[in-house]
């Protein structure tokens, strides 16, 4: 399937729009972390972390005209923090799960959550890297179009992975809250 030249135009400036709109929010989350004692909280320094991860791609929006080696390294940063942003999101849903079903959190572990945070995104973006897959897809730059096998197999797979995880917290969360209320 190949887009019009209006589609993809118009499917960019969405983009930036939407990046735009996700570097304000992040960096408001950022700034606030920085700014306000109060919130120097565990729960929300996990959200931080995620907003940190999330201000990255969403910077790399404005760079989806690159091309060669620039394209490559931005497609390289862009998969590598949106699965940096997916393992940020499962470590707060399992947060959220620990806080109301444990009664604890993950702080006693927060060196595993940024080994699983940092760590998990480094080994799925290696064999992309190996395969030289980065560069131009449409709008922007990530993996290319004709290795789709690579596309399910380390982006699409694990984001469904994490779905199907966070479902699973959430129900047991909701599971366990209903039977307190009982």
């Amino acid at each position: 399937y190949q887009s019009s030249p209006l589609t993809m135009q118009t499917a960019q400036i969405l983009a930036i729009i939407g990046a735009s709109l996700s570097i304000f929010g992040c960096s408001c989350i950022i700034l606030s972390w920085f700014a306000i004692q109060d919130l120097r909280s565990f729960p929300f320094k996990l959200i931080t972390l995620m907003s940190v991860t999330e201000l990255i791609v969403s910077l790399c929006v404005f760079g989806a005209r690159s091309t060669g080696v620039a394209c490559w390294i931005l497609g390289a940063v862009t998969n590598y923090f949106e699965l940096a942003t997916m393992m940020w999101i499962s470590i707060i849903s399992y947060n959220v799960h620990l806080v109301i079903v444990r009664r604890t959190t993950v702080q006693k572990y927060e060196s595993y959550c940024h080994t699983i945070a940092w760590g998990i995104p480094l080994l799925l973006s290696i064999p992309c890297a190996a395969y030289n897959a980065f560069g131009r897809s449409d709008i922007w730059c990530w993996i290319e179009d004709e290795y789709t096998w690579l596309r399910l197999t380390f982006y699409y797979g694990p984001w469904a992975l994490v779905i199907f995880f966070n479902l699973a917290v959430l129900c047991n969360v909701i599971r366990n809250t209903i039977h307190e209320n009982v």
